[in-house]
């Protein structure tokens, strides 16, 4: 994988994270105050139709202060193995009483 470009591999976990929190930072104008709750690296791998997903780092963080009686909004970040950027943002909504990762 090094060969090929990647930089911030399954290895560089510490590293990646301060560039992870500094473009969280960047997002909050958008999606308000963030809280931290996983960085994961997310290894290369083919889906059932045999397509090729490429490594990421995939974080999960949610909007600050939630009431967790309540539904809960969270976002799902990925980031590149290759530069560290953010790439894309998926919204969630967690019903009210299931279960949350924090």
């Amino acid at each position: 994988m090094r060969a090929s470009g990647v930089k911030y591999g399954a290895d560089t976990q510490n590293e990646v994270a301060s560039l992870i929190q500094k473009d969280i930072s960047k997002l909050e104008p958008f999606l308000g105050k963030l809280t931290l709750d996983s960085i994961d690296y997310a290894a290369p791998h083919l889906t059932e139709e045999k397509d090729l997903i490429s490594p990421a780092w995939v974080v999960k963080v949610h909007p600050a202060g939630q009431d967790e009686a309540k539904a809960w909004t969270g976002y799902i970040l990925t980031f590149s193995v290759f530069d560290g950027v953010f790439e894309g943002e998926q919204t969630t909504l967690d019903p009210a009483g299931a279960t949350r990762s924090q």
